[in-house]
């Protein structure tokens, strides 16, 4: 009998998006780092490639006969899979499957398993995940909504287990129907069931998980007390039994962890009755909490981290690769390492180029081989591995990247607000802490910019930048800052060198800019405030005709109410902003004239009765009475929330509804040439319900902008937010997701990543 080797971990996913042929990718000119699919993995119908960032979850390993398989899920649906070392390739999901995975798992012979996450929906494969299928049924949670599934485990084909928020089931007919698991306790119904493992078949097993009271996440109240849970024996009769509570022995002032993440026990344990195993979580005075038990979960003990062991971090995944040695992972890189004698060490998380990672770990697996291999996921779409776990003294090797669908060379744990590129391969990115990052290969790595002598950085927050219609200039604009969060670049055809901070006196001391959009040749718009938030009687409209190096500043109209959000330039001296009016906010837009002497603003009446705001603009066009220009809003609610596309009518001074969509629109951009088939337009979405429930995090809107124009959805491969969008003129795009702040409070603590993604669809 081939030997069988199972190995688990936990936490945080990415995955990147399909490519098309090697010949045609050669044909497009694409980035060299965006590496060819192989034919079997080739997704045509999904044109939208993640470059780099997101969250990689959990990892699963699994040798069969002699030869290790490993397969990683996580953020946007994807799951990805290698034999051996090789290259990971991302394996066909449907692409309905948009939520984030959270758990994969199979099944010994490595055939059949089982994928979960968001959406509260399960996936399943019969061919080691060459297809995946989703199961009929959409399991609840909070309040009805579709639950947050965070493991799936299985005895055998038939019976298995799901656990998440609120909702921890059992079926015995392969996961065509749920049944919620009796709990000793009756704790079941308010609870967050984080972490699940299985030891055994159907025919003799041990069953271990572990939750937190939550009142939060699904009604008011503060988390409860976190508790293990068992379940034993053999046949159906038992895997439907009542789960026990499991024993729990800490040291005098130490409480349970909050957030007990993931269990892990040995591979191939002696008997299942006897099997080493760790549990990790943990926040608070019990970060970092690990405990351990010598028989298969009846009895934990207390063995590291909390207020015993202070500064370990809370800790998300574990990974086990004997009965004595193991890695747990977590919140700020943190990395400790159990050696064979017991004793928990550090391991700081560094990367190629030896810099200490900030950023949350999510898991952790061991493989087999000639050299056993610690495999480690983490938000930033980090998979890295490395095996130099040998020594009581921390070695100084780092960790290595493993080979991935589509190269990782350069991540940024920073966040990126605004992205613009002058051609297929040469671009800008603006974001946190004033940072400009170019890039000459279509976004897969990006190097800081450099400042003419003389000139320093902006500091504060960078949210815009434009290039101008004639490639060679661009401007970023920032918020809060004063007006040295302005920059220009006088020659984008040498990119990194020739920028230079704003430094005179034509605008206002305390402007903040919210956005700045280019005209024609050097003449460029840009929008915001005179004072230090984006509200108020304090509007400021800047107009520069020498490409950012002198501008003229005006206090335009607007309804003192009025919050500014966007703006688009028609022609050379018009445009339209939009934005919202009052609290609770309803949607707002005006044209906006240059004249002689300052500017003229004129109300846009949007369709009555809509609510919400309106967050971004996109247009065409050269003057106001002749232009296309849509804009994009909604309302942001948990429950009830809905978007809405507007078109604006030129000449009558009214907008008209034409899209209404279930999520909140964040981002719009479309081809502003003529082309062929009229070119396309993308919304990106941000989301519409809580971060727990499934939500429209990641869809993108497109529309055809030929004769008779239809509005679909794409698979964006990624969960995050998106926040902008640059179309290049030869039908390429590229879209920033998260940054802007919101939700960056995520399961794994603080997340400030940006993910990039490439539209392509030729």
């Amino acid at each position: 009998m081939n030997e069988l080797r199972i190995r688990a971990g936990h936490r945080a996913g990415f995955l990147l998006g399909a490519l098309l042929p090697a010949a045609a990718l050669q044909a497009q000119q694409d980035p060299s780092c965006v590496a060819p699919f192989s034919p079997t993995t080739n997704r045509a119908d999904e044109p939208m490639r993640p470059l780099w960032g997101g969250e990689t979850r959990h990892v699963f390993s699994l040798q069969i006969a002699g030869v290790e398989h490993t397969w990683v899920v996580g953020d946007g649906g994807f799951v990805r899979h290698r034999v051996g070392t090789g290259a990971f390739e991302i394996q066909g999901t449907p692409l309905d499957a948009r939520f984030s995975l959270h758990d994969v798992f199979f099944l010994p012979d490595g055939t059949k398993g089982w994928a979960t996450g968001n959406g509260g929906r399960i996936l399943e494969t019969n061919d080691r995940g060459a297809t995946w299928t989703l199961l009929p049924p959409t399991l609840p949670g909070c309040f009805g909504k579709p639950a947050t599934i965070w493991r799936v485990r299985f005895l055998d084909a038939m019976h298995g287990f799901v656990c998440g928020l609120q909702m921890f089931c059992v079926t015995t007919d392969g996961g065509h129907t749920w049944s919620p698991v009796s709990l000793a306790n009756g704790s079941a119904p308010t609870m967050e069931f984080y972490s699940l493992e299985v030891l055994g078949t159907v025919n003799d097993f041990v069953a271990v998980a572990a939750g937190q009271t939550w009142g939060g996440h699904c009604s008011s109240g503060n988390p409860g007390p976190a508790a293990i849970f068992r379940l034993g024996g053999s046949g159906t009769a038992a895997v439907l039994g009542s789960w026990a509570t499991a024993s729990v022995n800490l040291p005098p002032n130490v409480d349970m962890c909050e957030d007990p993440w993931d269990i892990e026990f040995e591979p191939s344990p002696a008997s299942i009755h006897a099997a080493t195993g760790w549990l990790c979580g943990g926040t608070g005075t019990a970060a970092g909490m690990i405990l351990r038990s010598n028989d298969s979960g009846a009895n934990w003990n207390f063995e590291y981290g909390g207020a015993v062991n202070p500064g370990f971090n809370t800790c998300y995944g574990i990974g086990v690769r004997n009965a004595t040695e193991a890695v747990a992972v977590g919140y700020g890189g943190v990395v400790q390492w159990r050696d064979a004698v017991g004793i928990w060490r550090p391991r700081k998380f560094k990367d190629p180029q030896g810099i200490n990672f900030t950023g949350p770990l999510s898991d952790a697996t061991w493989t087999d081989g000639p050299s056993p291999t610690c495999v480690i996921t983490g938000s930033w779409g980090f998979l890295r591995q490395r095996s130099d776990f040998t020594s009581s003294t921390p070695p100084a090797g780092t960790w290595n990247d493993l080979q991935t669908a589509s190269a990782l060379s350069n991540p940024s744990q920073d966040r990126y607000f605004d992205v613009a590129f002058r051609d297929d391969l040469n671009g800008f990115l603006v974001g946190q802490n004033g940072d400009i990052v170019a890039t000459a290969d279509g976004g897969c790595s990006l190097a800081p910019v450099t400042f003419v002598a003389g000139s320093t950085p902006p500091t504060a927050t960078l949210v815009g930048v434009d290039y101008s219609n004639g490639k060679r200039f661009a401007i970023a604009v920032g918020t809060n800052g004063g007006h040295h969060n302005v920059a220009y670049n006088d020659n984008a055809n040498v990119p990194n060198s020739h920028w230079t901070r704003y430094s005179g006196t034509d605008l206002p001391s305390s402007a903040s800019f919210v956005d700045v959009d280019f005209l024609t040749g050097q003449v460029a718009w840009a929008l915001g405030t005179q004072a230090a938030n984006n509200q108020g009687n304090s509007h400021l409209m800047a107009r520069t005709e020498t490409g950012g190096v002198k501008w003229d500043a005006f206090q335009p109209a607007f309804d003192s109410k009025f919050t500014a959000t966007g703006f688009v330039g028609i022609g050379a001296n018009e445009g339209i902003v939009v934005g919202s009016i009052g609290t609770p906010a309803v949607p707002a837009a005006y044209e906006v004239l240059l004249l002689a002497t300052g500017v003229s603003v004129q109300p846009i009446a949007c369709p009555p009765g809509l609510t919400g705001k309106l967050n971004d603009v996109a247009g065409r066009g050269d003057s106001l009475a002749l232009c296309d220009v849509l804009a994009v809003g909604g309302v942001s609610d948990d429950l009830t929330g809905q978007g809405y596309v507007l078109r604006y009518v030129p000449g009558s001074s009214t907008t008209s509804s034409m899209f209404v969509i279930d999520g909140l629109p964040a981002a719009i951009e479309f081809t502003t040439v003529a082309m062929a088939g009229g070119g396309f337009t993308l919304v990106g979405m941000r989301q519409r319900a809580s971060v727990r429930f499934a939500s429209s995090f990641g869809q993108v809107l497109v529309r055809s902008n030929g004769v008779n124009p239809t509005w679909s959805f794409a698979r964006s491969r990624t969960n995050k937010p998106m926040r902008a969008i640059h179309v290049a003129s030869n039908l390429r795009a590229w879209l920033l997701a998260k940054g802007d702040g919101e939700d960056i409070t995520g399961e794994f603590g603080t997340v400030n990543d940006s993910t990039l993604l490439l539209w392509d669809p030729q």
